[in-house]
């Protein structure tokens, strides 16, 4: 059977400290860099689409829109474009799903004949 599709995966491009609404105080955060990958097998192949940043609150995990919030250093943070995808993800619909099975079963087909 072959597994494909795709996979979101964030990684840190910056921490520091900001006010943090959830636990009412200056807190570390990490800024995430998220991008959505092509996988093979559950493996990332190659990026197809920058979904943009979030901030996440070390202490209590909830996750920010970045500019929603204060920070220490504003002016570093005033670049950061945040994707609508990373905010309201959704999962792929009933007719996706299918596509993808007969893909799979096409070439699974194929490979045994």
């Amino acid at each position: 059977m072959i597994i494909f599709g795709t996979k979101t995966i964030g990684s840190v491009s910056k921490t520091g400290m900001f006010y943090c609404p959830n636990c009412k105080k200056d807190q570390p955060y990490k800024l995430m860099r998220y991008k959505r990958y092509f996988h093979l097998f559950f493996i990332p192949i190659f990026p197809i689409k920058d979904l943009g940043d979030g901030l996440e609150c070390m202490n209590c995990h909830t996750s920010f829109v970045p500019n929603s919030v204060s920070f220490k250093e504003e002016s570093d943070l005033k670049h950061i474009v945040v994707a609508p995808d990373l905010i309201s993800p959704t999962s792929a619909n009933f007719s996706k799903r299918v596509g993808a099975y007969i893909i799979d079963y096409i070439l699974i087909y194929i490979y045994y004949t």
